[in-house]
């Protein structure tokens, strides 16, 4: 992961830097909780907004997702994936995270080890990736999370109650299509700076985020391919891979709702144990969902890139089922 203090710089939210954090450390942190997820629009951005009501036009969208018929899993505890995390899975070549870099991250914990990501979309809701749920063994939702191998006081622990996978989801057919699901938590999270949720724009101006070419993903996963996870929050900057040089890049299906990130030469991506977790695009100091990490062949090799979600696609069905506004 690259390109740390451009990232650090621009984040959205107060930053706090202490080495030992007590409960009344975080009493007295700024809470982002009415944070509006919005940016100055300056001349650079002017094109890509309409003149009346640029900030409305771009959280308060009209557009209907389509009214098909989804199963919902609905669990007294909703339950992680037992399949093989190996080279379908999906942060090698990354950078320690600062406490609260991205505090939108959460890590999913299984009874005996933790396996995928997500990112906060409100209080009560996480987006994740669709095939990291299946029913079995309890899920523990963990935010404010930094370094796993110590408890900390920033963490805040909830289970999952209701997994909604999306509605043309279907693992049998492909486990990676329309990789995507919401989970609703047992308790809302307090927020406050380690713990807020990314912010999502409509769909238009998610696709148009996207194509801006550059995005962060964070994880746990492994650092390096069929290497050890990381304990400390991994973070790398990766450039959005054209459609066509990603279909020449693997014999699998890249389909219209996903989208390739990564570079060439190899030796950085996302990797197992990173599923689930986000891909998101900073524009002017704020930060949006892009993407969900998903899949991809091994772990940073060259000419294979990371496959990834695209979330613009899955707006409005996010925003319907949370209630987000």
């Amino acid at each position: 992961m690259a390109d740390a203090s451009s990232f650090v710089k621009g984040t959205q939210i107060t930053r706090w830097f202490v080495p030992v954090l007590t409960d009344t450390d975080l009493q007295k942190t700024k809470s982002p909780a009415n944070q509006q997820c919005h940016f100055p629009v300056d001349e650079s951005l002017s094109h890509i907004f309409l003149r009346s009501s640029p900030v409305l036009r771009l959280f308060f969208s009209n557009t209907n997702y389509e009214n098909s018929s989804e199963a919902e899993i609905i669990w007294d505890n909703v339950t992680q994936s037992n399949q093989s995390f190996d080279e379908f899975s999906r942060v090698v070549g990354g950078e320690d995270a600062e406490r609260g870099q991205f505090p939108w991250q959460v890590l999913l914990h299984g009874e005996i080890a933790a396996f995928c990501g997500g990112s906060i979309v409100n209080e009560k809701w996480v987006v994740t990736a669709a095939h990291c749920i299946k029913p079995g063994v309890k899920i523990t939702v963990v935010a404010g999370e930094h370094n796993t191998e110590k408890p900390e006081p920033t963490e805040q622990k909830r289970n999952v109650i209701r997994a909604i996978p999306y509605h043309s989801y279907n693992a049998s057919i492909n486990k990676y299509s329309h990789d995507i699901a919401l989970l609703e938590l047992d308790e809302p999270l307090e927020l406050n700076s380690y713990v807020t949720p990314i912010c999502i724009a409509d769909r238009d101006y998610t696709n148009i985020f996207l194509k801006f070419g550059y995005g962060y993903v964070s994880g746990w996963g492994k650092v390096f391919n069929r290497g050890r996870s990381a304990s400390i929050l991994q973070y790398l900057k990766v450039p959005l891979v054209d459609r066509a040089t990603c279909l020449r890049s693997t014999k699998f299906s890249i389909y219209s709702h996903m989208f390739c990130a990564g570079y060439h030469e190899g030796g950085k991506d996302s990797c197992q144990g990173d599923s689930g977790g986000p891909h998101v695009t900073e524009v002017e100091g704020t930060s949006f969902l892009t993407g969900i990490i998903s899949w991809g062949e091994e772990c940073a090799m060259k000419g294979k890139y990371g496959i990834y979600t695209k979330v613009s696609r899955y707006v409005n069905w996010i925003k319907e089922k949370t209630k987000l506004t």
